[in-house]
């Protein structure tokens, strides 16, 4: 999996997001964010577009990606959410939250 901005405020997602490197991605992202996000006045947009295989884990790392950005008083949205995503969060009950930091949503 590799996180990798593509220009200003604008990263893309590739790879898979699974229970066995879940961790490490997340890691990675704060890692990948965290001088964005100082850097940031406005938004961060994320592509998942080439995201691979997910499942819960997935969520649950862009949850800690969203807290990070709201302490830097950022707002964090994904683009090209894949259909299965949102299958997995309407599952897990979070389906309004992953609509709202949907790009598309904001104003």
């Amino acid at each position: 999996m590799t996180l990798t901005i593509t220009e200003s405020g604008t990263f893309a997602l590739k790879g898979d997001i699974l229970f066995d490197n879940a961790f490490a991605v997340e890691q990675q992202g704060y890692e990948q964010l965290s001088p964005s996000l100082k850097a940031c006045s406005g938004h961060i947009e994320i592509s998942l577009l080439a995201l691979g295989q997910t499942d819960s884990s997935a969520l649950s790392v862009f949850l800690s990606w969203i807290r990070l950005a709201r302490q830097h008083q950022v707002r964090l949205c994904f683009t090209n959410t894949p259909k299965e995503l949102h299958g997995i969060a309407q599952v897990c009950g979070i389906s309004s939250m992953l609509e709202s930091v949907s790009c598309s949503s904001s104003s």
